[in-house]
């Protein structure tokens, strides 16, 4: 019994031992006493029947224990000293003392906590990864129909003579469009399916061009107020995730104040020197971009404030939350140069501060005073496009503007086209996207054929990386208008050829 002893005492699993009958504890393991937060003194004694370590619901189960039952990996919770509950796997097998011959429960218990929190990010994760796949769907068919919609009506408004009445109902018709194509933009960021294409931009058109979906998301009982700096400097980073970040904070921040508050997003121009450098650990000194979200919720203790932006860690219910939302602002930000930092205090609320670096003497969205007549061209243009009403969209705006057309509905018009000596094309202008092939093969092909040939790139799905693209690659969006396709084209085709 000496040997049972020390192995019982020395076990990392945590054991108890019980009486069968009266279920009475007549001994528990340091491990045991570990899992459960009770003192021994606690435990040792008591019924297992009358411990408080057991949530309503499972005294059938415990009584089992007391009985003698032998049970083989049964699922329980159990509730620590502190409240906190535990998720255990209890197996028990009946013995006989040796000694006096007591018949005695022996009881092992695993600890499944983490596990089984794990699973559960797991799923959550995957949940999203589906969410994320059916929404790039149908932003795709949606992109597709707005490609059209907005570009025959960017067209239309370059008629001659037409009509002021007419002209400006197909200006609103190019309104709501953007409209529709900004509600598709923000849905990708909420499903984590936006391009990441950093650029100059503004943080306060931003914000801005959110105001109104922000107002929906926190609700009527939030007020959100905007403080934004009239000389703000641009800040190198891709819009959407601009949006993504923002979109993020103020989640957190509603879900702070659930019974109201006030929500405040500020930016201004800040100078950090080495001295603030020196007391956050990764920050930088130079002039920022500062974007800061601040809540007058609940605020954050020291063990909330430890995990913040560690993926998965949540402190929402279940169905409410999967921990990504901090990570992916950290991460974003991180990408783009920048740095974040947070201030809290339970009862008081919290501040979120993003430092982006500012970029100096550039404007992030020039005015551009191109006519589309200046945007003319008589350059041959292939375009690969297996949506047929896109592909007349694009061969309308361009051969309204002199450029020449190959209409190729699929990758193998095309090779078969270039595979003709006498054939000339200056620009392919393909879908990321195609039935037989994709659209980086289809240019590797095509370049092979025709080195100086330059390739634009289109798609209605949402690009998570731009990774699997060659450096300098042209991109542009779906949605887009004529205006937006023209500059494409024309700035890509005055840009000297590679050696």
């Amino acid at each position: 019994m000496d040997r049972f002893e020390k192995l019982f005492t020395a076990s990392p699993v945590a054991m108890f031992i019980t009486e069968v009958g009266s279920g009475m504890v007549l001994s528990v393991n340091p491990s045991f006493v570990e899992v459960t937060g009770h003192d021994a003194k606690a435990l040792v004694g008591s019924s297992i029947v009358d411990l408080d370590i057991w949530p309503a619901g499972q005294r059938s189960f415990v009584a089992k224990i007391a009985a003698g039952d032998a049970l083989r990996d049964v699922e329980v919770q159990i509730r620590r000293d502190d409240g906190s509950l535990r998720q255990l796997l209890i197996s028990t097998e009946r013995i006989t003392s040796g000694d006096d011959r007591r018949q005695l429960q022996v009881g092992i218990a695993t600890d499944m906590t983490e596990l089984r929190l794990l699973e559960e990010q797991f799923e959550r994760a995957q949940k999203m990864e589906l969410m994320g796949q059916l929404v790039a769907g149908v932003a795709h068919d949606f992109n597709n129909l707005l490609t059209v919609i907005a570009g025959f009506a960017d067209l239309s408004l370059h008629h001659k003579q037409l009509p002021s009445d007419i002209r400006a109902d197909i200006e609103e018709i190019l309104k709501a469009a953007r409209s529709a194509a900004s509600v598709i933009r923000q849905l990708l960021v909420f499903a984590r399916r936006s391009i990441t294409m950093p650029q100059l931009t503004d943080i306060n058109r931003v914000v801005a061009q959110m105001n109104l979906m922000l107002g929906r998301l926190i609700g009527e009982n939030i007020k959100l107020n905007a403080k934004l700096a009239a000389d703000l400097k641009p800040a190198l980073i891709d819009p959407a995730q601009l949006e993504q970040v923002i979109v993020n904070l103020v989640v957190n921040a509603r879900d702070a104040m659930s019974g109201g508050g006030l929500l405040t997003i500020e930016t201004e121009n800040v100078v950090l020197d080495e001295e603030w450098a020196r007391r956050h650990a990764g920050g930088a000194a130079g002039v920022f971009v500062r974007l800061a979200v601040t809540d007058t919720g609940i605020g954050m203790d020291e063990e909330v404030r430890r995990q913040v932006f560690e993926p998965f860690f949540t402190t929402k219910e279940a169905d409410r939350g999967s921990g990504l939302g901090l990570a992916m602002v950290y991460r974003a930000v991180k990408r783009a140069g920048g740095s974040i930092w947070f201030d809290s205090e339970v009862g008081v609320g919290t501040t979120f501060a993003v430092y982006l670096p500012a970029i100096s003497g550039q404007d992030p969205l020039p005015p551009t005073h191109e006519t589309m007549k200046s945007m003319r061209g008589t350059e041959t243009v292939a375009v690969v496009e297996d949506q047929p009403d896109v592909r007349r969209f694009v061969c309308a705006a361009l051969a309204r503007h002199g450029y020449q057309l190959f209409d190729a509905p699929t990758a193998r018009d095309l090779i078969a086209r270039l595979s003709l000596e006498s054939a000339v094309v200056d620009l392919i202008i393909c879908d990321v996207v195609l039935p037989q092939m994709g659209g980086t093969e289809l240019a590797r092909i095509c370049q092979a054929l025709r080195p100086q040939v330059r390739v634009l790139y289109m798609s209605g799905y949402a690009v998570v990386s731009t990774d699997a693209f060659e450096p300098g690659t042209t991109f542009i969006q779906k949605p887009f208008t004529a205006r937006d396709l023209l500059e494409k084209v024309r700035a890509l085709l005055d840009t000297p050829a590679a050696g």
